[in-house]
């Protein structure tokens, strides 16, 4: 409760066995000029825990957590342990969505949060011809969700009903190929799955980065029938790259980043809506296959195969604009943020490496832009910190800076709706730490509190 401190709760000025650096001191009145996160209303987090390899006993489950920021104490108020290793969630109203990375299938459910922070559970489903199910994505509509299993490399489209169950499996996509790096790229792996902001409001885009393939693959998702499985465009990064997450840039319509896990670097593309022009549809098909032979860029397959020789991928991965299967030009799509129809080309805008460290692999684990669209973060484990990138108008890195991340290997991490506060799960040293950093600016960071979780992969706000 507000005022004690749980023998798990560290307030500021209190240190921890897993801190490196001493605390700093909350800042007098740190809460935002806004009333989703006034003070006298405390904030949830929602969290999942994963069962390391290595370590066979530990809490694990989803953690309701009730926090006050101008007091900077914390509290777990409940936890539901129904499923094993949840592993990323999705919160849309009352409802919260979980993929739970399980071995041999695809695994995911429905949870119900209550006024109490109290965590319900409604159903859950398996997908058994999936595996390791590590990232959800919910339709605009709320009535389909998107499982991108990892390990499998494949797409699984679940129904949900009216009473938020689960219905039987609708699709499953299974992409196919490899790369270059015979280590992590002998087969496709889909880490994440992102509405991009982009098509109309009954066939927004997904955006599926495969790893395996270094290919980023545009599905159109009607609200009818929750995908099709012919691939609306494949888009083909630098060969050895390896996409993990594909984040739209708010209030600034058709600009994306791209993280790339292997290459440890991000790309800022641009679906350069300036070019769109209202031209029938016959024309658009023709210009768009015109622009794939002159590009360098093969059209889409139906089975979304990626080319087996790895010669002929790099030919296509060194282009810098890359052409779409198909051109649309329609209604606009304007759930989330705003958005602008699909055009003829992808045109890359930025490209900056991530922090590295000698002797010792650093690889970005999450990207997120802030709610202003003014910076992007990106988690490198490995490094432990959060780089953060000052962005201009036409995306251009114009300053960066590093954020400590409270602890060891930061899987995951969430910006408050008002861009004031930052929540960081940490998943070896088994803690979440939340920041107060208005300005996205080490000078101005300050530690609220920290958390002692075991294992968190995921952190959002309630």
């Amino acid at each position: 409760p507000p005022g004690a401190c749980s023998p798990h709760i560290h307030p500021p000025g209190a240190c921890s066995p897993h801190d490196r650096h001493p605390k700093a001191h909350t800042p007098h009145n740190p809460h935002p000029a806004t009333h989703t996160l006034r003070d006298s209303h405390p904030t949830t987090h929602t969290t999942g825990t994963h069962q390391p390899e290595a370590v066979p006993t530990g809490s694990l489950g989803l953690h309701s957590i009730s926090l006050s920021l101008r007091s900077g104490f914390a509290n777990v108020d409940h936890t539901v342990m129904s499923n094993p290793n949840p592993s990323f969630l999705v919160k849309r109203g009352h409802l919260l969505i979980a993929a739970h990375e399980v071995a041999g299938k695809a695994k995911a459910a429905v949870y119900a949060t209550h006024d109490d922070g109290s965590i319900e559970h409604i159903s859950t489903i398996a997908d058994k011809s999936g595996a390791e199910c590590c990232h959800i994505a919910l339709h605009p509509n709320g009535r389909w969700v998107y499982g991108a299993n990892r390990e499998s490399g494949s797409l699984s489209c679940w129904p949900l009903r009216l009473d938020n169950s689960f219905g039987p499996l609708q699709t499953r996509i299974q992409h196919e190929g490899h790369g270059l790096n015979l280590c992590r790229q002998k087969s496709p792996h889909i880490y994440s799955a992102t509405f991009v902001g982009v098509g109309t409001p009954r066939m927004p885009i997904l955006a599926v980065p495969d790893l395996g393939t270094d290919t980023i693959t545009l599905y159109e998702a009607p609200a009818s029938d929750g995908i099709r499985p012919e691939p609306y465009a494949s888009i083909y990064t630098p060969a050895g790259f390896g996409p993990r997450m594909v984040v739209p840039r708010p209030h600034h319509p058709g600009q994306l980043a791209v993280v790339g896990e292997l290459a440890n670097s991000v790309i800022i593309y641009d679906i350069n809506p300036h070019e769109a022009q209202p031209e029938s549809a016959n024309h658009l098909e023709s210009a768009a296959r015109s622009a794939h032979t002159t590009q360098g860029v093969r059209p889409t397959q139906s089975r979304h195969t990626i080319p087996a020789d790895p010669a002929e991928q790099y030919a296509h991965a060194t282009q810098h604009t890359y052409a779409t299967e198909n051109a649309h030009y329609g209604e606009q799509y304007d759930f989330g943020i705003a958005s602008i129809p699909v055009a003829k080309k992808w045109q890359e805008l930025d490209r900056f490496d991530l922090p590295s460290c000698c002797g010792i692999r650093a690889h970005t684990t999450h990207a997120e832009f802030s709610p202003c669209g003014r910076w992007l973060y990106v988690s490198i484990s490995g490094k432990n910190v959060i780089a953060v990138y000052e962005l201009d108008e036409k995306a251009r890195v114009i300053a960066q800076t590093r954020l400590p991340c409270g602890g060891t290997c930061p899987r995951h991490f969430s910006i408050s709706p008002c861009g004031n506060y930052l929540a960081v799960a940490n998943l070896e040293s088994s803690n979440i730490v939340v920041f107060f950093a208005p300005k996205a600016e080490d000078k101005d960071i300050c530690e609220i509190c920290r958390i002692e979780i075991p294992s968190p992969t995921c952190v959002i706000w309630g």
